[in-house]
């Protein structure tokens, strides 16, 4: 016989007692509690006065939300005497009829009352989690002390806010892994299509209430992804209409981590690359990608024959992305130069000190992606000689756009780091840039050639 309270069966079998709250966690000595935000791609229950309640099995939600205060909640009293879970459990998170194991409750917060929020905690960086596969919200909460919570290695300086999309829970053996595998890779498809609803709403709130937009300036949103939170996010970037999402789909940094992806996402001249890839490495002034040639959980996952010759393959954070020589902005890093003395299976790593440690670095260095120097000497307008470059300064992903202006007058290019040029205008020739190195390189200054 089996009730609610002794549902964890399909976590490994008999009673489970309720965890305690973890306290505080420590950072370097100071007792220092990272702030508990969300956001929710899963159902959620209006409980009224702007609090709602969500659990383990939520589904689709109907429109994203924000939320904070989370809490922890008794679940429901199941009235079940006999629960079919104990004789047809299969190892997976849906398996009960009733109930989930956990239920949280927690407060809505609008899109305005969340830069407020961002604003008064006084960050330098904001920076969206999106979280792998077989993973139930306990493990990623913010203060609920799971392996994917690892916001408090940021804070104070970061705040890392997680988005919370349906997975299901299995149990090890290969059955198990290869089902839950398919049941995610397709929650990952509609968790991908509400994280493009989420970005959506952002950009009507960022083009209507000033602290949303504050919220994006100086480039300091940042971007996380992890294994199957990557196929989230390539689905998310399918889905995408980038005229609808411009101003906030947009960040100083990405990371494409353990990718659980399709491995030809960022190759030039594939479909995934046109329909996904090239909006996201539009969206990052930093795109890094890491790989790990001996990372276990994906291996296991490309030994199940039935999913590859299904699905393809989805082993991008095997493999690494190929030849980016088409995509200035990427980096793509092998997991052991980061992290030499990892576990050479390792797949998760959140919390290592290297690891952190570059990523903390990665976002300081895409705030000076954000603005690149880009200088063009003009010789000829019509017959006219002239004599100084002018200097411009705009964001990477902008240069597309990027002109030389001479009294207002549209009359050049831009060239980018690497030499290429960009937005050829007639009569006007392009050369190389000054060597006067300590020229001032700010935005409208002239200096000479």
């Amino acid at each position: 016989i089996c009730t609610h309270r002794s549902s964890a069966c399909c976590n490994g079998g008999g009673l489970a007692p309720p965890k305690p709250e973890l306290p505080c966690l420590e950072l370097s000595g100071t007792s220092m509690q990272h702030p508990n935000f969300a956001i929710l791609t899963v159902h959620t229950e209006s409980l009224g006065g702007g609090r709602v309640r969500f659990h383990d099995r939520s589904i689709e939600a109907d429109q994203p939300v924000i939320v904070t205060n989370i809490e922890k909640v008794p679940a429901p009293e199941c009235h079940y005497v006999c629960c079919l879970r104990t004789v047809f459990c299969c190892g997976f998170q849906c398996c009960c009829p009733s109930h989930p194991l956990d239920y949280y409750e927690a407060d809505v917060l609008t899109f305005q009352e969340f830069a407020q929020r961002v604003k008064g905690m006084k960050v330098e960086n904001l920076m969206f989690f999106i979280h792998g596969y077989s993973l139930t919200p306990r493990k990623v909460l913010p203060g609920f002390g799971g392996d994917h919570d690892f916001g408090s290695l940021y804070y104070p300086n970061t705040l890392v806010v997680p988005f919370i999309w349906s997975s299901v829970v299995v149990r090890d053996g290969a059955l198990s892994i290869t089902l839950g595998w398919m049941i995610d890779r397709a929650r990952a498809e509609v968790a991908g299509g509400y994280i493009n609803r989420f970005f959506v709403a952002l950009n009507e709130a960022y083009n209507e209430h000033k602290e949303v937009k504050d919220l994006y300036e100086g480039g300091n949103v940042h971007l996380y992804a992890h294994s199957m939170g990557t196929y989230v996010l390539f689905n998310a970037c399918k889905a995408i209409v980038m005229e609808k999402v411009k101003d906030v789909f947009n960040f100083g940094f990405v990371l494409v981590k353990q990718a659980n992806a399709p491995p030809d996402w960022f190759h030039k001249e594939a479909e995934n690359f046109k329909a996904s890839g090239s909006k996201l490495v539009k969206a990052g002034n930093r795109v890094v990608v890491t790989f790990h040639s001996g990372d276990l959980q994906l291996m296991k996952l490309e030994k199940v024959d039935l999913a590859t010759k299904i699905y393809g393959h989805n082993h991008l954070g095997i493999v690494g992305p190929g030849d980016i020589e088409h995509i200035p902005n990427m980096l793509a890093v092998a997991v052991k130069d980061i992290c030499p003395k990892l576990d050479p299976g390792a797949h998760t790593f959140h919390k290592n000190p290297n690891f952190v440690k570059f990523i903390k670095s990665q976002m300081a260095n895409s705030h000076d992606d954000g603005k690149r120097k880009v200088v063009a000497k003009l010789e000829t307008k019509g017959d006219e000689k002239l004599p100084e470059s002018e200097i411009v300064q705009v964001p990477h992903k902008q240069l597309e756009n990027a002109k030389v202006v001479d009294d207002g007058e549209v009359v050049g290019i831009a060239r980018k780091d690497d030499g290429t040029v960009v937005g050829i205008t007639e009569k006007v020739v392009v050369t190389k840039q000054p060597t006067n190195a300590d020229a001032e390189l700010e935005e409208g200054v002239k200096v000479s050639a």
